[in-house]
């Protein structure tokens, strides 16, 4: 357990790279991502088969797939960085760094709680559920709160700025009737 505890971290913490380290960011959590799956694919041989899938091998499949969560979540903060909305590429940082890690958390927890596994208490998993859920909503919270300027730029509708200068004229044109003629 503690070596893919070790990768999952890694592949979070990448988001702790500055933007302009793309190659160090992708290759970081894509070593992760190997090191998980070859670590999965070294204990579900050891495990013995029971027709259903086990709590590890969920494990796994969550973690493998907030690695390639994070890949989307590099992609998109490059992208932000490239087209200079720095602030909502920060946000995208924490958001995948400490938003999305509370969330596999979470799921993982959940899962091992509704199994009801015999070896580890129901209510510490419930405790660990509760905890976990303040902690996503309020993360969430504060940090949409920290960056409400750029979020409100980036979705909201009143920040249009008009063009400079005198507003346009509105030329209204007659039809010629038979009193012009």
């Amino acid at each position: 357990m503690w070596p893919s505890l070790i990768f999952t971290m890694m592949g979070f913490l990448a988001f702790a790279l500055d933007v302009k380290m793309s190659m160090p960011r992708v290759a970081t959590t894509m070593l992760a991502l190997v090191s998980l799956t070859n670590l999965r694919n070294s204990v579900v041989a050891t495990l013995p088969t029971s027709g259903s899938i086990s709590w590890m091998e969920e494990y796994f499949l969550v973690s493998k797939t907030f690695m390639f969560l994070n890949l989307a979540g590099h992609a998109i903060s490059f992208y932000l960085d490239a087209i200079g909305k720095k602030d909502l590429q920060k946000l995208m940082n924490k958001f995948n760094l400490w938003g999305m890690l509370l969330i596999m958390w979470l799921i993982v927890i959940c899962r091992l709680h509704v199994r009801q596994c015999e070896l580890v208490d129901s209510t510490l998993t419930a405790v660990l559920v509760a905890l976990l859920s303040i902690g996503v909503f309020t993360f969430y919270v504060s940090a949409l709160w920290l960056y409400r300027r750029a979020v409100r730029e980036q979705f909201c509708m009143s920040s249009v700025v008009p063009a400079p200068g005198p507003p346009p004229r509105l030329v209204v044109a007659r039809a010629k009737g038979a009193e012009d003629e």
